[in-house]
């Protein structure tokens, strides 16, 4: 099962600002689990202990772009949750971050609750897709292992692709999904054009008009799936 690979609420601190890492490690570690550790172990370390969130720090932006690069191009840790903290990014970096396969951008001076709470919300989100293969949202309720949707006790059968789509908006509720991000998650190894990313949505929407409500198109960047009903189905 997926729950197997991560830590279920490790946070891996990365930074090379020693003295804000160590602020934001001790309000932290009061509240979560977590790790503070260098940037030139943190992947190594990774490969045993499987952090479900990669809280990255750092002055230096072509540094953290690396940082996310490093995570999101290891198959082992797509599916984790990445939170970047720069000194007062602009609209462009943030876009960027988002695009390399950041779930959260924020300023490195950020409150400490404003930190926590973010991360907190990513580790529930996670949490509650990763501990069961059947979640509910709307008027859906989605079997992950088995490729299938219902609705008003009807039941649909998913394409796998399909299932996958779902998955990946779910478990980035309320947050921008990238193409890119899309297509190394879904898509993985294979070769798509971000044009057939796009039919693959479209048909999913036209298929399930509520789901459709709820996918909003973020122009030149991906989607957005908006929805504040999404738990585990009883």
């Amino acid at each position: 099962m997926i729950a197997d690979k991560y830590n279920m609420d490790l946070i891996y601190i990365v930074t090379d600002d020693t003295v804000r890492g160590n602020l934001v490690y001790t309000f932290l570690s009061g509240r979560t689990n977590c790790a503070l550790v260098k940037p030139d172990e943190y992947f190594q370390m990774a490969q045993k202990e499987n952090p479900m969130i990669y809280l990255f720090m750092s002055n230096d932006y072509d540094g953290l772009k690396a940082y996310v690069t490093q995570v999101r191009e290891n198959s082992r840790f797509y599916n984790s949750g990445i939170v970047c903290l720069y000194n007062n990014p602009n609209i462009q970096q943030q876009k960027e971050l988002f695009e390399y396969g950041a779930d959260m951008v924020l300023s490195a001076h950020s409150e400490m609750e404003r930190i926590f709470l973010e991360c907190y919300a990513l580790i529930r989100r996670m949490n509650g897709f990763h501990n069961s293969s059947v979640v509910q949202f709307g008027p859906y309720i989605v079997d992950f292992l088995k490729n299938e949707i219902q609705k008003d006790g009807k039941f649909f059968e998913l394409e796998p692709i399909q299932t996958r789509i779902i998955k990946l908006f779910f478990e980035h509720a309320d947050q921008l999904l990238t193409r890119k991000h899309l297509k190394d998650v879904v898509w993985k190894d294979q070769e798509i054009s971000p044009r057939s990313i796009d039919a693959q949505i479209s048909k999913l929407k036209k298929r399930f008009p509520e789901l459709s409500d709820m996918i909003e198109s973020v122009y030149g960047q991906g989607y957005i799936i908006r929805t504040t009903a999404t738990q585990k189905a009883s």
